[in-house]
């Protein structure tokens, strides 16, 4: 059974952060602080704009979801845990990878330009979702 998008709440970033990243700044609502992370939607919480959110399913395992926010608003797809989307939207062709087992990810733009950038993981929600995110730009050198 995969998992529904609609189980997750709306969390971005801060306002005013200077960013490379077509990303529109907005609000952080506040969450449970008992358990937070527990409600996420298809907006990711990095302040670049993407993340790879991934939760538990006792049926099939891990499931991935590729989280995107840009000028086009927030979107969400299944992918596999190499982390890796090709996908179209308002603004043209995008391609994004997250590449969380060597710390590594990227995102090609419509015009075929590449950013790459740090990765960070860590686990949320009492341990039961874990989250990959840039942490930070970085030369293309792989």
């Amino acid at each position: 059974m995969k998992a529904s998008l609609s189980m997750y709440a709306v969390l971005s970033m801060l306002p005013g952060q200077i960013l490379a990243s077509p990303i529109e700044p907005m609000a952080v609502p506040e969450d449970n602080p008992i358990a937070p992370g527990c409600h996420q939607n298809s907006c990711p919480e990095s302040r670049f704009g993407v993340d790879l959110l991934s939760s538990d399913n006792a049926m099939t395992g891990w499931d991935y979801i590729l989280r995107w926010k840009g000028n086009c608003g927030c979107n969400a797809w299944e992918v596999s845990s190499d982390g890796c989307k090709t996908f179209s939207i308002c603004s043209g062709k995008h391609s994004v990878c997250m590449d969380w087992r060597r710390g590594r990810g990227h995102w090609v733009d419509p015009s075929g330009h590449r950013t790459c950038y740090s990765l960070a993981t860590g686990y949320t929600c009492l341990n039961t979702k874990w989250e990959a995110w840039p942490t930070g730009e970085v030369p293309c050198d792989w």
